[in-house]
């Protein structure tokens, strides 16, 4: 059963914390390999939780976890980036806020997420 994650918002200096248990890693891919679950990631995957990732253009990210078919089973989020309010969107600031993304079964990837100001 696949099922739809919706996306979530974020700002330029954002921290994106991926935690889960199990077989899984967390890539950041193009927005049609994130439609069609293509494994070619921008940069490293990275398969140790937890895994962070700095949020550092305002531009759209897309993540999936690239083991065997836990994407097109629903492992994928997007992230709306947005740049922070009073500071240009190429200096993220000190006090950047986090954004904790947890996978919590080995079937499907649910998120959580929580703003840190």
């Amino acid at each position: 059963m696949k099922r739809k994650v919706p996306a979530l918002s974020g700002q330029v200096g954002d921290i994106l914390v991926f935690n889960w248990t199990g077989s899984h890693d967390v890539a950041r891919v193009s927005e049609s390999d994130y439609e069609s679950c293509t494994k070619t990631p921008i940069g490293t995957i990275q398969s140790t939780s937890p895994a962070s990732v700095t949020l550092t253009t305002e531009e759209d990210h897309y993540f999936i976890c690239t083991v065997s078919s836990h994407c097109s089973l629903g492992q994928k989020v997007k992230i709306d980036v947005e740049s922070a309010s009073g500071s240009p969107a190429s200096s993220p600031s000190s006090a950047a806020s986090s954004l904790a993304v947890s996978g919590i079964s080995a079937v499907f990837f649910s998120i959580v997420i929580a703003f840190l100001h």
